[in-house]
Parts: structure tokens; C-alpha cells; sequence
């Protein structure tokens, strides 16, 4: 789950899980901390933290994620590329880029193929 601070686009590390009135809710922490968390649930008495859960990413999430983090689109196409790897708009140039590797890679492989006489 990705999140914006000072303009930069960051990964989330931790879930708060809490209750409100009563009823259960899962919500990343963001930039606002947990702290934050624990002083609002302090605040308000209609509202408890159950506890704070670490994000676990794979590999292939952090690898998309280093991909977009400097490019300015809308948090959630971001998020679902970084989250499922789909491809939404303003992320057209990547999906192009990406294409454009397994082609040169597939090239590369059949010009190997007939340089070594066909194999």
C-alpha cells in the first residue's frame, strides 16, 4: 500500500487495526505514524487500537515499486500497479518500456539462434 509524503511516493510499513463504535477496521499507516494512532484512540473513547501489523511485500511488488516511485501519477493507478501489476493510465510509457525489453530480449535470443547456425 503506497502513500505520499512530502511528495514522495513511499510504501507503507505498518496496518493499524482498530475499532470505532464498535465495528473493526484494518488502515494503513501512513506518514501520521502510529503514535498518531495511539493518541487519537487515547482521544476518543469510541475508538481502540487493537494493534499494528507490518506490511510484507514480494518481490515482484518492491521491483514495481522501485519502477514508478519517481513517476507523478495518480496514487491509485500507482498503487495497483505496485499492489497487482496492472497497468492504468499515465502508466502507458511503462507498459511500452516493459514490451519494448522482451522484444529487444527476444531479438537478442534469435540473433544468438542464427549466429550459432540456426540451433
Amino acid at each position: 500500500m503506497l502513500y505520499k509524503q512530502n511528495n514522495e511516493l513511499k510504501l507503507a510499513t505498518s496496518k493499524v487495526v482498530y475499532t470505532k463504535n464498535g465495528e473493526q477496521f484494518e488502515q494503513i499507516v501512513g506518514e501520521e505514524g502510529q503514535q498518531w494512532w495511539l493518541d487519537f484512540a487515547e482521544k476518543w473513547e469510541h475508538t481502540s487500537v487493537i494493534g499494528f501489523t507490518d506490511m510484507v511485500y514480494t518481490d515482484e511488488q518492491l521491483a514495481r515499486f522501485e519502477e514508478i516511485k519517481d513517476l507523478d501519477v495518480a496514487d491509485g493507478i500507482a498503487n495497483n500497479y505496485v499492489m497487482d501489476g496492472v497497468i492504468g493510465e499515465g502508466l502507458g510509457m511503462l507498459a511500452l518500456q516493459k514490451k519494448n525489453a522482451e522484444l529487444e530480449s527476444l531479438l537478442a535470443d534469435l540473433t544468438e539462434a542464427v549466429l550459432l547456425g540456426g540451433m
